[in-house]
């Protein structure tokens, strides 16, 4: 994640960027008692496709007038503003600005835990991770939202600090702010980092239909009724072709919810063999899906991939991109 302040007399802002991530490996365990999700053992790898936001505090632009009111401590300030412009091919819903927008709860979350007057502010997005693809756009613009306002406002939390409240807002939230290669333990939001290997060349297919998250772990748990213990690592084969050619770490690719992420959309299936065909090494769902992630060799080989998907009917956008992304 890049963070760049600017400043011009009394206004200040901060640009971040934030990126998306894919999931190497991810394997579901089952619900703890007294808890709503799954237990989770994943690797992340974040990209070069990133989110781009600019956060300013409301009324010290040059162009409003009057200044800020500052939030009393814990206060749920509903003069904070969400900007989002989508690159073009995305599509979002109307409301993506709207209160449940997981920008507006990163701000009520610093309030809440910080106790700092936290002002009004403004968060402008430049949206370039599809909405609902499985490749965690709305916990980048969390996570972004988290750095820019700690480094806008000087509240001085560690990226330990932020990692922690970030997994109150969302799993993934965690693993945008570490960035490179992350390991997620307990609900894929306990992060570790990982050796950065290689640059990794892959090609997003992003699905035309969208994939419900929770009706996918509704569908996992219909397969496996009595999910296995999850271990504490990765199988050891993994971590070592982390830092191998790519050809080897194609084989290790894993994801639990692929098998009933493709019975609720089983199309996904011939997005993957098209990715292969065209000389992807390996092509997996994202997290929870639909989009599809096509690990490829090298620069040229993406870029077959990515036009043999682009005019596959059941894919309204295919995105090369590169990773780890630190």
């Amino acid at each position: 994640m890049r963070i760049t302040q600017h400043r011009d007399g009394q206004w200040r802002r901060v640009e971040v960027s934030a990126p998306a991530k894919v999931n190497l490996f991810l394997a579901v365990g089952g619900v703890p008692e007294g808890e709503a999700r799954h237990q989770l053992l994943t690797v992340f790898q974040c990209l070069d496709l990133s989110e781009q936001l600019r956060l300013s505090t409301i009324g010290t632009s040059g162009t409003e007038s009057g200044g800020a009111r500052a939030s009393e401590p814990g206060e749920v300030n509903n003069d904070d503003e969400v900007i989002t412009r989508l690159a073009p091919g995305l599509t979002a819903p109307s409301d993506l600005d709207g209160e449940g927008n997981l920008i507006r709860q990163a701000l009520r979350k610093l309030r809440e835990v910080t106790g700092a007057p936290i002002p009004a502010t403004r968060v402008e997005v430049e949206k370039n991770i599809p909405v609902a693809g499985g490749m965690a756009g709305g916990s980048a613009d969390a996570a972004g939202t988290l750095a820019g306002a700690n480094a806008l406002y000087g509240l001085g939390l560690t990226n330990p600090e932020l990692e922690e409240i970030g997994a109150e807002i969302g799993a993934d939230v965690p693993a945008i702010l570490r960035g490179g290669n992350a390991l997620g333990r307990r609900f894929g939001d306990v992060m570790t980092s990982l050796p950065s290997g290689p640059k990794r060349h892959w090609v997003l297919a992003i699905s035309s239909v969208g994939l419900s998250t929770p009706e996918v772990f509704r569908e996992f748990d219909r397969l496996a009724p009595s999910p296995v213990k999850l271990p504490d690592n990765p199988p050891d084969s993994f971590l070592s072709a982390l830092t191998g050619s790519a050809e080897v770490l194609a084989e290790t690719l894993q994801n639990d919810l692929e098998d009933p992420a493709l019975r609720l959309r089983p199309e996904l299936g011939e997005i993957k063999a098209t990715a292969i065909e065209a000389g992807a090494l390996a092509a997996i769902i994202s997290g929870s899906g639909p989009t599809i992630a096509c690990l490829c060799a090298d620069e040229a080989t993406a870029r077959r991939v990515q036009a043999a998907l682009q005019h596959h009917p059941q894919v309204a956008l295919a995105l090369p991109t590169f990773g780890p992304e630190l």
